[in-house]
């Protein structure tokens, strides 16, 4: 991706946007009121419908459709292809709100990335011209937020010192003569 696109992604989350996005996920939303929740739990007691069961249905359809008089009217062709129909148009739009999330979340992440560039360059200045600037205290704060990493990198280097193994996240142990 070009560094000028992921520039100009942030002019295009205006308020406008925002509104508009926000009215079309309530529309969404109230257009979708008897989607449920199931629990973990819950997911693994239903059968999948994969591209088995993609193909298994229709021919069952088919099956009961010549034999009508052997099924109860709630297991017959007639509901079977309904059920099959609505799970079918279904999935379609799941596909299609998965594809646009996959693609928002792909966007929200290249603009975290650019922001938290400019922030860590800006940052950097910042540590730079402290002294001269008189804002040791503001830099001293804000470098708080790399503390966790320094003790980390710290960590990585004492075990390394220490001998550990690279499978410990140390460097290779030296070879030995014998």
């Amino acid at each position: 991706m070009s560094t000028q696109l992921a520039s100009t992604l942030p002019d295009q989350v205006t308020p406008e946007f925002l509104a508009a996005f926000d009215a079309a996920i309530q529309a969404l939303e109230a257009t979708c009121q008897f989607a449920i929740s199931l629990s973990p739990k819950e997911c693994l007691r239903l059968r999948a419908f994969g591209s088995e069961n993609e193909a298994f249905v229709p021919e069952v359809i088919e099956a009961a459709a010549r034999h009508p008089e052997l099924l109860p009217a709630h297991r017959g062709a007639a509901e079977i292809a309904r059920r099959h129909q609505a799970t079918v148009e279904l999935l379609r739009r799941v596909t299609r709100v998965e594809e646009l999330r996959q693609r928002l979340w792909d966007t929200a992440r290249v603009t975290g990335d650019g922001c938290a560039g400019l922030a860590l360059g800006t940052y950097q200045r910042l540590k730079r011209m402290a002294e001269s600037e008189g804002i040791e205290a503001t830099v001293e704060r804000l470098g708080r937020h790399f503390a966790h990493k320094v003790a980390a990198g710290r960590a990585r280097g004492a075990k390394r010192r220490a001998g550990a193994t690279p499978a410990d996240g140390g460097a290779p142990a030296a070879p030995t003569s014998g």
